[in-house]
């Protein structure tokens, strides 16, 4: 049977001053989201391993909120039920550095 379950590298992400991988070894998932978490100020980057800290080749630009209510969110789901998104070519950057954005991950694994 194959279910769909969540990845142990699901939780907050540290970043510090440059984008990192959401992986450091190549981790196929089905889906994934980021969002800011409640209360930090920094926007949050989401990119490729080209991602820069100016923005340039962001796929997306999540703001914050910083008094509570609903986070963005950026979310990536591969709609033919595989494993296919290598979380290790996904690269998030927070422009405060210490911020930690909020990684979801999903992967079917047979059971």
């Amino acid at each position: 049977m194959t279910v769909l379950t969540p990845s142990p590298l699901s939780g907050p992400l540290t970043v510090s001053g440059t984008p990192v991988a959401i992986a450091s070894s190549s981790t196929l998932v089905n889906q994934f989201s980021v969002k800011p978490r409640l209360g930090q100020w920094s926007k949050v980057l989401i990119g490729g391993p080209n991602l820069g800290t100016d923005e340039s080749n962001a796929m997306a630009i999540l703001y914050p909120v910083p008094n509570g209510g609903q986070a963005d969110s950026f979310t990536v789901q591969d709609q033919g039920g595989q494993n296919t998104l290598d979380l290790s070519q996904i690269y998030v950057y927070a422009t405060i550095p210490g911020d930690t954005p909020m990684v979801e991950a999903f992967g079917y694994q047979t059971i």
